[in-house]
Parts: structure tokens; C-alpha cells; sequence
């Protein structure tokens, strides 16, 4: 090996390190970079997903709520607690919300008397719906002197009831009169275990979701010891916050002060919003949503380390680092073939010219030769990358798509559900306003529907449901909307209508389904009820306005006492 040679080798060396240190930095930021973009991703796609997970169960028994909180039957009652006879009808009246509730329970709260009445799923209580009396000295029962004081029209807890000796979710919302005064907190409760076990179960390792309420107390996590329960009555310092999962005060606070943020601004609501925190010593990615229907945080965990750890990317280095080294190994082998052999050829033919002035014939053999570089592998890996990305945001955006027709499509009937029939409902009331048109709502009931299910079975029951969905959406216009309200109601909304198209179409639907061939079989009828939009009603009013209508209709055949 020549002088030169030795020094050219030695810069050689020299670059290489000095390019190996320079390629690993790089290495670890790029890695960092596409660990953070698709973490981020991630989060957003888990939190929307934890959100769609919680919001679809809750969403259908909300609305059940609030429409049991304008019962007339129950605002009645509870103006007038010790009317027997209103008593008993409140009592039906409850019974028949409790069946339609997802968890089969129903609670009821009356101010003037404070007497709490509540029946279970098992039909344990009835006959004795009346389980005790709220005192306002028992810590037990101060969520619903707290509630009734803030005059929180809606609130949803996690909280266990002493006399029951049960701990759920429960649903609070407060009946009101014509005048606005508070008669009553109602609602239901669902069990917190089978939410936490269905709703909460992490999707994969590393991921946790939890949800917070508005002051970051905890309310929903797979480890119930850090579960925050009647938060809604503890004062501040006592609660169980948010900030007890992460390792630093100074995390904690900043996830309290970016949800003060998401909450007050409203450009941000709906919004995912991403933020890093230290949990047990390890990186973590947060994802916060802020679900205003709810009044909670849609809060997910993302263990990065453990999710998309950088050792992944370790065959990709490794790539890098063998084609560096081939790329030396050729460099020195092409610079040895085409410069330093001859040149030492050179001298050592001039040495021997030097000593012998004769030609040694070491020129007879030629040096042939070429450089390259290979990045093959390189760009498999990017491909692999990439088409992993489209297969994964391909399988988000497939699943929200089922998760949005499952929130609007009743199963059995294929019709709207009642969320959904809620905002056509909004949008037709704000789109006839704007051009001073009206609207109709038609409200079918099928009669003595539980007594027909208690006869023939559920599966008959079904069939009719099926069969009633098949009339209405053959005989409606395209631009009608159709939905099943409750369990054996149906809802119809015709716009823009008169009324006499109004009630030319009730009387049809009615004899056109009551002449159905399956509702013939049976012996079952349906009775109708409709009202036509006013200049200032809401979508609210005419609601009332067709379940009225239904009442009289079914009090007319005797179906109501």
C-alpha cells in the first residue's frame, strides 16, 4: 500500500464516521417526524372513534329524556303529587318510558315533595316506584338540591346511590313548567361497568381513552380507582383530575388549561387537539375532543414508544448503513484499480527504468472499472410506508362511514332514528321559516303493540315494525322524511305541506297500513296524529302539537284513560 493511498484511506474513514453520525441524526429526526405525523393522526382517528363508541348509545336515551322531561302526563303529576288519579297515570306513563330506555330504568325527582321514584329493569319496584325521600342534610342527596340550585338543564354524572346501592351513569335533566319554575330532575342511568367494559376497552396496546368533565375531573377510565364519582358535588382540590395520570405538575396543568381553551373558543369544538405528556416515565401522545353535547372531553392515550417503537425503522438503518459501507468498499476498490495500482505500476516501472533504463512491460495489463450506488431497498420501504398510510386512513374512513349510517339508520325498519329525524326536523323548520312555508308532522302509534308481543311473540312484533316501514316508504315523496321515534312510534314529516294534504295523507297512511295484509293477520290497528307548522312555532311545538293529537285520537278509541 502506497503513502498516498494510506492517506486517502484514512480521509476515507475520516468521512465515513463523520457521514454515519450525520445519517443517524438525520435518521432520528426523520423518524420523529413520521412517529409524530401518524401518531397524530392516530389520535384524532381514536378520539373521534372513542367519541362515535360513547355518543351513539347516549344520544338515543338524551333525546328519550328530554322528551319524557315534556311529558304532559308527568308536568301534571308533578305540579299535583297528591292527586291520586294523576298519580296513576304517571305512573303508566313512566312505565312506558322505562321500556323504551336502553337500560330499562327510569328515576324521577319531585321538588315540591322530594320524593324519588325509580323501577329498574327487572321490574323490581313496581306498584312501590316510590323508594325514599331526598333531605337536604344528606350528603347522598345533594346532587339534587345542587342541581335544582344551578338550574342545570342537563347534566350527565357518574355517581353511586346509596339507597339503591347501584353506580351508573346517570342521565339528569330538569322538568319545567310553562313559567320555567323546576318540578322535577329525571332521567335514567346506565350501568357504568358494561360502559367501561364495551366503551372504554382499549382498541389496541398502548391506547387509553378517558373522558373528563368540564373541570377535568375524571369520569369514564379503564382503571376505576382514579373514576372521580359525584364530582359534580365535591369542591375544587377534591377532585380526581385529569392531571393525576401524567408525571409532571406542569403537564397536568397544561392539559386543564388547553381544555379551559377548547371550551371557551368555539372554533375549536369538535376540534382534536394534541398535546405530549410524561406517563410513568414514558412519551405519551394526547388527543382531546370537546363533545359539547355531553359537556365532557373525549381524552385518548397514545404510548408512541409502544405503538410505532423507532426499532421498526432499525431494518431501514440498516439499509442506509450497508449501502454506505458497499459504496466505500466499491470507492476504495475503483480508486485502488484505476489510480493507486497504476500509479504504483508507474513507479515501480520508473524505478526499474531508473536502474535498469529498460521497459518492464507492466503497462500490458489493463484497469478497467466504475462506480454506482444502490437505493432499491430505500425506496421499497418508502413504498411500504406510503401504502401503509392509505390502508390505514382507507379503514378510518370506511369504519366512520358504517359508524354514521348505524347513528342515523334504524336496524329493523332501515327508517331514520330519532336523532336523525331530530335535525331534518331543525333544518325543514329553518328552510320553511326562511321562505314562510309549512311543514306537517304525522305521529303513528301502533296500538296495544305490547299486547301483541306478549300474544304472538317479538318476532311478529318485528314483522309489523318491518312491514309498517315498507307503507310508509312506498307511499311518501322522495324529499319526505320517515322515522321510527320510539319503539312501536313512527314519525312521518311532510314538507313543504298544507293541511289538506296533511290530512289527506294521515287518513291514508292509516288505512293503507291498517290495511296491511300482515296487520290484517293480527288483528292490529295503528291511530294517527298529525298538526301542521304555525308562523312561530318551533319544531318543538308541533311535535307537541301531534302527540296531542295522537292522545286525543287514542282516547277517542278508548286506548287512554
Amino acid at each position: 500500500m502506497s503513502r498516498l493511498e494510506r492517506k486517502f484511506l484514512v480521509l476515507v474513514l475520516a468521512f465515513a464516521t463523520l457521514l454515519t453520525v450525520l445519517g443517524f441524526q438525520a435518521f432520528s429526526h426523520v423518524t420523529d417526524r413520521v412517529i409524530e405525523t401518524w401518531g397524530q393522526r392516530m389520535a384524532e382517528n381514536q378520539v373521534r372513534y372513542n367519541s362515535s363508541r360513547l355518543l351513539q348509545p347516549l344520544a338515543g336515551e338524551i333525546a328519550l329524556t328530554r322528551q319524557m322531561a315534556r311529558s304532559p302526563t308527568l308536568l301534571k303529576w308533578a305540579k299535583n303529587p297528591d292527586d291520586e288519579q294523576l298519580h296513576r297515570a304517571a305512573m303508566r306513563e313512566l312505565e312506558s318510558f322505562r321500556r323504551s330506555f336502553e337500560a330499562k330504568n327510569y328515576f324521577i325527582a319531585l321538588t315540591k315533595t322530594r320524593d324519588y321514584y325509580h323501577n329498574n329493569a327487572e321490574n323490581e319496584y313496581r306498584g312501590s316506584e316510590l323508594r325514599y325521600t331526598l333531605r337536604d342534610n344528606r350528603p347522598a342527596d345533594a346532587w339534587f338540591f345542587r342541581l335544582v340550585e344551578a338550574e342545570r338543564d342537563f347534566h350527565i354524572n357518574i355517581n353511586p346511590d346509596v339507597e339503591l346501592g347501584v353506580t351508573r351513569l346517570w342521565i339528569d335533566v330538569l322538568m319545567r313548567d310553562a313559567d320555567g319554575k323546576i318540578l322535577a330532575v329525571l332521567g335514567t342511568g346506565l350501568p357504568l361497568e358494561e360502559i367501561i367494559d364495551a366503551r372504554m376497552a382499549p382498541t389496541q396496546n398502548g391506547v387509553k381513552g378517558m373522558f373528563v368533565d368540564i373541570d377535568g375531573a375524571i369520569q369514564l377510565y379503564q382503571d376505576r380507582r382514579l373514576i372521580d364519582f359525584a364530582s359534580f358535588i365535591k369542591p375544587e382540590g377534591q377532585k380526581r383530575t385529569i392531571d393525576l395520570v401524567v408525571d409532571f405538575p406542569e403537564e397536568g396543568r397544561m392539559l386543564l388549561e388547553t381544555m379551559r381553551e377548547m371550551r371557551e373558543n368555539p372554533d375549536l369544538s369538535g376540534q382534536v387537539v394534541t398535546r405530549y405528556v410524561t406517563i410513568e416515565g414514558e412519551r405519551h401522545l394526547v388527543g382531546m375532543s370537546y363533545l359539547p353535547t355531553i359537556g365532557w372531553f373525549d381524552v385518548s392515550f397514545l404510548n408512541l414508544a409502544e405503538i410505532m417503537p423507532k426499532n421498526r425503522f432499525l431494518p431501514l438503518a440498516g439499509v442506509f448503513l450497508g449501502a454506505l459501507a458497499l459504496v466505500l468498499v466499491f470507492v476504495h476498490y475503483a480508486l485502488r484499480r484505476e489510480i493507486f495500482r497504476p500509479l504504483s505500476t508507474l513507479t515501480r516501472e520508473m524505478e526499474h527504468f531508473g536502474n535498469t533504463k529498460k521497459q518492464s512491460g507492466y503497462f500490458k495489463k489493463a484497469y478497467p472499472g466504475e462506480l454506482g450506488l444502490v437505493f432499491a431497498q430505500f425506496q421499497r420501504m418508502a413504498r411500504m410506508v406510503h401504502e401503509n398510510t392509505e390502508n390505514l386512513e382507507a379503514m378510518v374512513a370506511e369504519r366512520t362511514k358504517e359508524l354514521e349510517k348505524t347513528a342515523r339508520e334504524d336496524d329493523l325498519t332501515g327508517l331514520l332514528k330519532r336523532r336523525a329525524m331530530t335535525d331534518a326536523l331543525k333544518r325543514e323548520a329553518e328552510r320553511c321559516t326562511r321562505r314562510s312555508e309549512h311543514y306537517g308532522i304525522i305521529w303513528i302509534d301502533i296500538d296495544d303493540f305490547k299486547s301483541l308481543n306478549d300474544t304472538h311473540g317479538h318476532g311478529v312484533g318485528d314483522q309489523l315494525l318491518q312491514a309498517l316501514g315498507k307503507e310508509l316508504r312506498k307511499d311518501l315523496r322522495l324529499y319526505d322524511h320517515v322515522s321510527r321515534w320510539g319503539g312501536d312510534e313512527f314519525l312521518v314529516l311532510l314538507s313543504p305541506c298544507d293541511s289538506a294534504r296533511l290530512e289527506l295523507v294521515c287518513n291514508r297512511l292509516r288505512d293503507m297500513i291498517n290495511g296491511n295484509a300482515s296487520f290484517v293477520k293480527y288483528g292490529v290497528t295503528v291511530t294517527t296524529g298529525c298538526a301542521l307548522s304555525g308562523d312561530e312555532d318551533s319544531y318543538e311545538d308541533v311535535l307537541d302539537k301531534s302527540d296531542a293529537a295522537l292522545y286525543l285520537r287514542k282516547a277517542a278509541k278508548g286506548q287512554i284513560n
